[in-house]
């Protein structure tokens, strides 16, 4: 293996990028698509999770992302928290460990909280003669 790729090697992995981002934007309702980026303002960006996420785009590839609005620069959904690479890394990380964990009985699910992140939590309620949590 070489220590550095080739032009059409660096494409075809961010077409393989841009995929997986669009499959993903399909679970964020706060997905959008905004032409907000001062260091490339011709590539759009995809924000989730409310700007806790920002991948630039390859314009070429924006035919997987028909499902995602693409809204104005001062729309909420598109501002950038100032997240570091690492940290984005980092967010998207624990996200997936939090999805990943299905509840496992009845009484336990997943709730968004007011900034559109995944909770799992334990539903209680009081009952006289059983211990059903409905």
């Amino acid at each position: 293996m070489t220590d550095s790729l080739e032009s059409w090697q660096i494409t075809e992995l961010y077409r393989e990028r841009a995929a997986l981002l669009a499959h993903i934007a399909v679970y964020d309702t706060n997905a959008a698509l905004a032409y907000n980026s001062s260091r490339f303002p011709e590539w759009p960006v995809l924000y989730l999770l409310r700007g806790g996420e920002s991948w630039h785009i390859n314009p070429e590839h924006l035919k997987f992302f028909a499902h995602v609005p693409l809204v104005d620069d001062d729309d909420p959904r598109v501002q950038w928290d100032g997240h570091t690479v690492d940290e984005k890394y980092e967010l998207l990380h624990r996200e997936t460990q939090l999805l990943a964990r299905k509840p496992t009985r009845p009484g336990q699910a997943w709730v968004t909280d007011p900034n559109g992140k995944p909770q799992y939590v334990e539903m209680y309620l009081d009952h006289n003669d059983d211990d059903r949590p409905f």
